[in-house]
């Protein structure tokens, strides 16, 4: 049985995929994740921040009293936010060990990963492995 992460990428990839057009196709997926809960302005905070973006990004990944992880993400510009709150959106609800191996190739598997920068592809992979080591630090591996 496939994980949880990779299901909602595959649901998210067959929901988006359908959309033939690429630039309408990331404007959905960018509209998707905006509408995710927002991270609140009191939790933009240094800790939260993810090293290796240009554009500023914080993101909050806290265990519910069900043990599961709670992301809550924002960032400096609307794409960006929304790309992000996709991501964290894969991560909602799932248990922290497999957050902490978790792998989305959500862009890729759509087909957009040639419609974003790569500063924005290298952005992104910086904030994964932040949801991943904070997942991580919630298992208490680290």
């Amino acid at each position: 049985m496939a994980n949880r992460i990779q299901q909602r990428e595959d649901k998210l990839v067959a929901d988006f995929g359908v959309i033939e057009n690429p630039r309408e196709r990331l404007a959905a997926l960018v509209d998707f994740g905006a509408r995710q809960p927002e991270l609140a302005a009191d939790g933009r905070t240094e800790e939260n921040r993810v090293v290796g973006c240009v554009t500023e990004v914080w993101i909050l990944l806290e265990q519910t009293s069900a043990g599961l992880c709670r992301a809550r993400c924002a960032a400096g510009s609307p794409l960006v936010h929304g790309l992000v709150g996709a991501y964290g959106a894969l991560y909602e609800d799932v248990d922290p060990a497999e957050a902490a191996g978790g792998e989305p190739r959500l862009l890729e598997r759509l087909g957009l990963a040639d419609h974003v920068t790569p500063t924005r592809l290298n952005g992104l992979a910086a904030v994964c492995e932040a949801i991943r080591s904070r997942a991580a630090e919630l298992t208490g591996a680290l």
